[in-house]
This record gives structure tokens, sequence and C-alpha cells, in this order.
């Protein structure tokens, strides 16, 4: 009878063991795929703000280079023209694969991170419409990036920075609000 109760002890301590080792490959498989799927989230939120970027550096460029070339074309200077027409053309090859990038980061923010997707969305659409002379919603864009990062990080469950843009002066402003302006 001693032998049958260890040999049913010996059993049910191996199935225990066993069910224990399923559940723990099972726990880790999980917190394997949230860290996938985490590192995933980061690395499209820094490919789309990174595109955005390069999206508002590109329609600046394209903006001076068009402006040069109307330039050379009214100044009647068919060398001048030539010249900087090449310009216009590389300026709005990576303007072109800047807003690419943007709108694939943007598609994958919107399927990973919904709850940033309405601020991303206004971020890119405002750098898309940037323009150099004169810049005139470069304060919206920039508060507009602060929301998307703001939201983003909210998203991938780090804690918000709090972070304002406050523009043009506002230096100035703060120092005096501070009692620091002298």
């Amino acid at each position: 009878m001693e032998l049958l109760s260890g040999l049913i002890g010996l059993a049910v301590g191996f199935l225990l063991k066993l069910f224990g080792d399923l559940l723990m490959e099972g726990r880790r498989r999980k917190s394997e795929e949230l860290a996938r799927l985490h590192e995933a989230k980061l690395r499209h939120a820094i490919d789309v703000l990174e595109a955005a970027a390069r999206l508002t550096k590109g329609r600046q460029d394209t903006s001076t280079a068009t402006r040069k070339l109307a330039n050379a074309k009214d100044s009647g200077d068919e060398a001048a023209y030539q010249q900087h027409l090449p310009g216009v053309t590389e300026t709005r090859e990576a303007e072109a694969s800047a807003f690419t990038d943007a709108e694939k980061g943007y598609n994958a923010i919107s399927l990973l991170m919904p709850a940033a997707a309405d601020a991303t969305r206004l971020y890119l659409n405002l750098c898309n419409q940037a323009d150099a002379h004169p810049d005139a919603k470069r304060d919206a864009r920039e508060k507009a990036r602060c929301a998307a990062e703001d939201a983003i990080r909210k998203a991938v469950g780090a804690k918000s920075k709090q972070q304002k843009y406050r523009g043009k002066g506002s230096e100035i402003k703060h120092a005096a609000d501070q009692g620091n302006l002298r």
C-alpha cells in the first residue's frame, strides 16, 4: 500500500511539475509577444516622426527650389533656369519619398496605437503644408508635434512629458512670469 501511495504521489508530483512548466512557458511566450509589440510600436513611432521631419524639410526645400526656378525663368536667363531645374526634380523626389514613408508610418500607428492616430495625422498634415517663405504654420506644426509625441507616449504606456510649445517670444514672457527677466 505504501508503494502504491508513493507511486501515486510521484505521478501527481510529475503532473503538477509538468503543468507548472507549461504554465510558465505560456507566460514567457505572452511576455515575449508583448515585448515585441511594444518594440514595434516604438519603432513605428520613431519612423513616423523622422519621416514627418523629412517631409517638412522636403516641402520647404521644394518651395525654395521652385522659387529659384521661377526667378530664373522670369529673368530670362536660360543657363540659370537649366541650373535650377535638376534641383527642383531632386527636392520633389525627396519630398515624395518622405511623404510615402510618413504615410506608411501613420498606417502602422493607426493600427498599433489608434489613440495616437488623430494627433499623428494632424501633425503629418501640417508637415505636408510646410512652406519655406514664410513658414506661417510653424507654431501650429510644433504644437501638433508635441501633441503627437504625447499621444504616442501614452499609447506605449510611457509617462507624458507634458511638453508645450511656446512659440515665438515666449521665452521672454516665460522668464518674466518667473521673475527672471532683468
